[in-house]
């Protein structure tokens, strides 16, 4: 049971407590699938745990549904830059002292220890890897998810200089990604920009998708590749990428295909509550399960998994309808940007055990929170949404 945990469920529930008093809360029908998956999953969760008594498990678990009600309740009454500016300020943050790590200009920090690389195949020797001011990976990788999301929106919305700052961060934030030597990231941040691609041109069309626009979004991704060629060198076929992928840390990919084949047996014995704390640490005591799916499943049970792939699919399919139907282009290719970051945060959560992870949570609550306002008619025309109130300018009939 952590203290900071603790600190922010007390803080949480004593500000929602706050909020329900001075206000009215109406929950809408759009609002409704998203109020009743997050609020099955966490009683669910928190049921299975009192149930094996792991009570230090409740309040990740709690705190981190409560923040996500809290920023789906609560963003209305923050104009949408001074978010999305956050999100790319604490990204370029964590990537400046990352980076600043790596060329030994900051300390390292206890968790990302100086271990050398043992692999044969890197042409440098590099250290375990740099994840800045966050020790999990995963989170990591979400958080710079959420950066290259809010760099794509501003570069096709912004004003000259809010470009260039898109565009910078986003190179920058794919640099310290591959300093990171995280594999699950690696694979994210690449499922992310190469799903946008296809996305971009299906909301937007040849006519809108000006050359320009191309000609960067294409160079993105080349130095993407560039900076991975770069660092690792040019693989002589498909078995040295591999190679290269397990050299990082061998024992995890071993240990992983060991977790995930012992946890699908394991769950049969424990389907509707999961497994108790001594049997997680009788399995897990080297490793977590690097699965967040599977780690649902064997953890709180069936129910909340159910409830956890509910939410992955009603956010698809929202963004998925919003991205060909809606109204406004604008709103169709903001669905777009949401959709390939979402894509790169299912196959981070796949290989990380995230669902406790508090910047998960935030993904969440900001996606719901865009997804509400586009389903009720704002339209996130670029430079007008900041000027016409919090919510812009509704469609006719939206409510």
């Amino acid at each position: 049971m952590s203290i900071t945990n603790l600190f922010l469920l007390i803080n949480l529930v004593v500000l929602l407590t706050y909020v329900a008093r001075k206000e009215k809360i109406v929950i809408g029908r759009y609002q409704m699938p998203y109020v009743a998956i997050l609020s099955g999953f966490g009683a669910l969760a928190v049921l299975s745990c009192i149930w094996h008594a792991r009570f230090e498990v409740v309040a990740p678990i709690a705190s981190s549904m409560l923040l996500t009600l809290l920023i789906v309740a609560s963003i209305r009454e923050i104009n949408i830059r001074y978010w999305e500016a956050a999100i790319l300020l604490s990204a370029v943050l964590a990537v400046i002292f990352a980076i600043g790590h790596s060329a030994n200009l900051i300390p390292l920090f206890g968790f990302e220890g100086p271990v050398p690389h043992r692999g044969k195949i890197l042409p440098i020797d590099l250290k375990q890897g740099y994840t800045g001011l966050i020790g999990t990976r995963g989170s990591y990788g979400i958080l710079c998810i959420l950066g290259i999301v809010v760099g794509l929106w501003w570069w096709r919305c912004g004003s000259i200089p809010r470009k260039l700052v898109a565009l910078s961060s986003i190179l920058a934030i794919i640099f310290s990604v591959a300093l990171s030597l995280s594999r699950s990231t690696w694979l994210a941040i690449g499922i992310t920009m190469f799903a946008y691609i296809p996305l971009r041109w299906m909301v937007a069309g040849t006519s809108r998708y000006n050359r320009l626009n191309r000609g960067v979004i294409i160079a993105v991704v080349v130095a993407f590749i560039g900076m991975w060629l770069a660092l690792y060198g040019v693989p002589s076929s498909v078995s040295d990428s591999y190679n290269l992928m397990v050299s990082i840390r061998e024992r995890s990919v071993e240990s992983r295909w060991s977790q995930y084949q012992a946890a699908l047996d394991l769950s049969v014995n424990a389907p509707i509550f999961g497994l108790s704390s001594s049997q997680m640490e009788r399995l897990f005591s080297e490793h977590v399960l690097h699965n967040s799916m599977l780690a649902v499943l064997l953890e709180i049970g069936i129910f909340p998994l159910i409830f956890f792939v509910a939410l992955h699919a009603w956010l698809i399919k929202d963004l998925i309808k919003i991205a060909l139907v809606d109204s406004y282009y604008e709103n169709r290719l903001r669905a777009a940007v949401w959709l390939s970051g979402l894509f790169g945060v299912i196959v981070e959560m796949s290989l990380f055990r995230g669902y406790q992870t508090n910047m998960f949570w935030v993904f969440v609550g900001l996606l719901v929170a865009d997804i509400i306002r586009m389903r009720r008619g704002v339209s996130f025309k670029c430079d007008r949404v900041a000027n016409s109130g919090f919510l812009g300018s509704p469609r006719p009939g939206g409510s």
